[in-house]
């Protein structure tokens, strides 16, 4: 009897000891079942957005045969996540980049759609039973523009950011940011930095209707890229310096989130001299950019950071995907936790099977946070959406 109570005690100091050694995220963070368009041989989403109430909006495209694309919304209503109809313009190849929901039952989102050669801005409101495409300006004819991301503060008060080119994809690329009244779209001045292969905004966030950080990315020579931000105080555009460490090539800016004017988040990736990939984290306090350090898993040999979602200076969820290659494509999901000190790797789960997994957009503003993303088993890339509950 003592050795089977000797036995059974061993047997519960060991459970207890790998319950105190196993990661509490990793039992938050949970896989939602989400949908993917029937006989889709790919489909990915690329942005979500939650309202008040809880329910989330989530953008991408789907292709039925490997060739074109059409838009793709899937809507999240407290208990299931369905397929929304989205329209398409016509005999275009259309993708949704980014969506904002500033109110149940309001969303806006934006991409772009190719259409005879030409790349136009796609613009698309939702008013909570369905989707209408609404004109956008081009800041020149003919020009090529696409966006890719919004942030509304209200159902009448929202801004897009993106690129845009004079007269064809190859020409020099350049900053572009739209504004929305709830009515139409107008072109916002931005200025333009000076870059041997051009400049583009790649994420947006309005803390209020007169304060928009936007962050993006400037290339020179088509090997060394930098990152910038501008700011928005309700009558102009502005750049802000971000720093960009000598040495160190390929920074690259993807996402943004300011919990309130003078405290934002930016994350990306950048490229260290041994050609691997690492997250990159810097935050705004008002007077000018910090680079934060940030973590990656112990086996990565390239990770980034593709989406983020700050409720507070000290409060900052990002996602993205890490590889323990340096291929590019990310074999796993990454997420990280800024507790206003650090960033910590977050454990999060992998659909089975999936031999590529990555979350590129997060939104924690409605309670547990949202991220979104897509995974591959080898022959068709799915849906991929991610739940974070602390």
């Amino acid at each position: 009897m003592r050795l089977a109570l000797k036995g059974i005690l061993a047997i519960m100091a060991a459970l207890v000891l790998a319950a105190a050694a196993a990661p509490l995220a990793s039992a938050q963070w949970a896989i939602q079942p989400s949908p993917n368009p029937e006989g889709a041989s790919s489909a990915s989403l690329s942005a979500v957005s939650c309202a008040a109430d809880g329910s989330c909006m989530a953008v991408g495209t789907y292709s039925p045969n490997g060739t074109s694309q059409y838009t793709l919304a899937e809507r999240w209503d407290g208990s299931s996540w369905t397929i929304v109809n989205t329209p398409n313009p016509p005999g275009g190849a259309d993708i949704l980049y980014g969506v904002s929901c500033p109110a149940p039952g309001s969303c806006i989102a934006v991409g772009l759609s190719v259409s005879s050669a030409h790349v136009h801005a796609l613009a698309e409101t939702w008013n909570g039973r369905k989707w209408v495409i609404r004109n956008t300006p081009a800041p020149a004819p003919g020009s090529f523009v696409s966006l890719h991301s919004v942030s509304c503060t209200s159902p009448d008060s929202c801004t897009a950011v993106g690129a845009f080119t004079q007269s064809s994809e190859s020409a020099e690329e350049q900053p572009l940011a739209e504004s929305w009244n709830g009515t139409r779209w107008t072109i916002e001045p931005t200025p333009n930095p000076e870059a041997e292969n051009g400049s583009s905004l790649r994420g947006v966030s309005c803390s209020a209707s007169d304060a928009c950080t936007a962050a993006g990315n400037y290339d020179y020579f088509d090997v060394e890229q930098k990152i910038f931000a501008m700011r928005f105080d309700g009558t102009a555009w502005t750049m802000q310096r971000q720093p960009n460490p000598s040495g160190e090539h390929l920074n690259t800016d993807a996402s943004i989130s300011c919990s309130q004017p003078s405290a934002c988040t930016s994350v990306g990736s950048w490229l260290t001299l041994e050609l691997e990939t690492r997250p990159l984290a810097e935050s705004w306090n008002g007077v000018n950019w910090v680079r934060q350090p940030t973590p990656h898993p112990k086996d990565a040999v390239s990770a980034a950071l593709e989406g983020v979602s700050c409720l507070s200076s000290s409060d900052c969820t990002a996602v993205g995907g890490w590889s323990a290659n340096s291929q590019g494509n990310p074999d796993f999901t990454l997420a990280e936790q800024w507790n206003g000190a650090s960033w910590k790797v977050q454990e999060t789960p992998n659909p089975s099977g999936a031999q590529h997994s990555t979350l590129v957009s997060i939104d924690c503003s409605a309670g547990p946070c949202v991220a979104v993303g897509n995974f591959s088993n080898g022959s068709v890339t799915q849906t991929l959406v991610e739940r974070y509950s602390p």
